[in-house]
């Protein structure tokens, strides 16, 4: 038989806290943690798309070179519903 030992330190867990209870702890830990992650993700994609779109607004980057994002997403939609110059859009995929 093995001595399991719990880090006291750490104030997670109190001795003789079940298995389970440890499992569904970790898991919880898990979910906060994704859920963080995916947060973080979203946030530093909005500000910057947010930061492009404002550079190009006021010109602080080429728009030719760099248009903006509404621009972009102006044009993705125009090709996809009225079609391109030569073809549907469908067509070149």
């Amino acid at each position: 038989m093995t001595d399991a030992t719990i880090d006291i330190r750490a104030g997670s867990f109190r001795p003789g806290t079940s298995d389970a209870e440890i499992e569904a702890a970790a898991a919880k830990a898990a979910q906060h943690r994704r859920r963080t992650v995916i947060f973080w993700r979203y946030a530093i994609l909005i500000v910057f798309l947010a930061a492009w779109e404002v550079a190009g607004r006021k010109a602080w980057i080429d728009p030719f070179f760099y248009a903006t994002p509404s621009a972009i997403a102006q044009r993705l939609y125009e090709w996809t519903t009225e079609g391109t110059a030569e073809a549907p859009l469908w067509y070149h995929l």
